[in-house]
């Protein structure tokens, strides 16, 4: 079964491939799940030919959830910060206290078959898709400088917008959901909105490149460069500023990827 998803994935192409659900989640879709069930069972290309339209009608629907989580999520972190935000869109995007409508991994969870059941098993539920946010809203929302989601491992820290870290770490094989990475901080929100308005930009990506174009202007007080290069912006040697005897971070990293002070 695993090759029939691999054969799926690469035919998607652009935002489509990148936002196309991980393997995790794709095998616990309610439509796949009796394909696979009992252990090594192999579904007929028949079999196969008839579920399909009813599994790629799930992955829109994993797709659209996976997405509404990541938003939720950045749009606390806004709330938290004081930032400029839609108050109705926070109110649309309020999750639902009820039991899910239409979760994945039924049968996994059923089981009690041990070889079967898989830790850390993503729990995503296809029917909170907050209908009622466009996906104007939701490109607006992610365009944002601010939005940006911390993943990898201890040592090699790495910043990404959506649908980028979705794409990331479905290659590291994690669930690539949004409980798979870090949301961002209130801090590291307002240290941002900081500098762009120090820096007279707008909050958006297409900021981002003008920031870097200021080359190392904002100091970073009190940081530890080889602390910063190795835990945080996994790199060999981060750009470094010599200041008055001490060293600091460029804006770009200071902005970007420390979200410390």
């Amino acid at each position: 079964m695993r090759s029939r998803y691999d054969l799926l994935l690469a035919a998607q192409q652009g935002e489509a491939f990148t936002t196309f659900p991980t393997y995790s989640i794709f095998d616990s879709l309610p439509t796949f799940e009796p394909l696979w069930l009992p252990e090594g069972a192999i579904a007929a290309d028949e079999q196969w030919a008839a579920a399909l339209p009813a599994i790629l009608n799930e992955v829109e629907l994993a797709r659209r959830a996976i997405k509404i989580g990541y938003a939720r999520e950045l749009v606390k972190a806004l709330v938290q910060a004081g930032a400029p935000v839609d108050a109705a869109l926070v109110e649309k995007l309020e999750p639902s206290h009820t039991a899910a409508v239409r979760p994945i991994g039924v049968l996994r969870d059923a089981t009690k078959d041990e070889i079967l059941f898989r830790y850390s098993a993503s729990h995503l539920d296809l029917g909170d898709t907050a209908d009622d946010v466009s996906d104007a809203e939701l490109d607006a929302l992610f365009s944002r400088l601010v939005a940006s989601f911390l993943w990898g491992g201890p040592y090699k820290k790495k910043l990404e917008p959506f649908p980028a870290v979705h794409g990331a770490l479905r290659g590291q094989g994690r669930s690539a959901d949004v409980l798979s990475t870090a949301v961002p901080t209130a801090m590291f929100v307002k240290q941002v909105l900081d500098i762009i308005k120090r820096a007279g930009l707008p909050d958006h990506w297409s900021s981002l490149a003008k920031l870097e174009a200021l080359g190392p202007v904002f100091e970073c007080h009190g940081c530890d460069p080889l602390r910063l290069n190795y835990m945080f912006f996994g790199r060999e040697q981060g750009p470094i500023l010599e200041r008055d005897g001490a060293s600091a971070p460029s804006s770009s990293s200071s902005a970007r990827e420390s979200g410390r002070d």
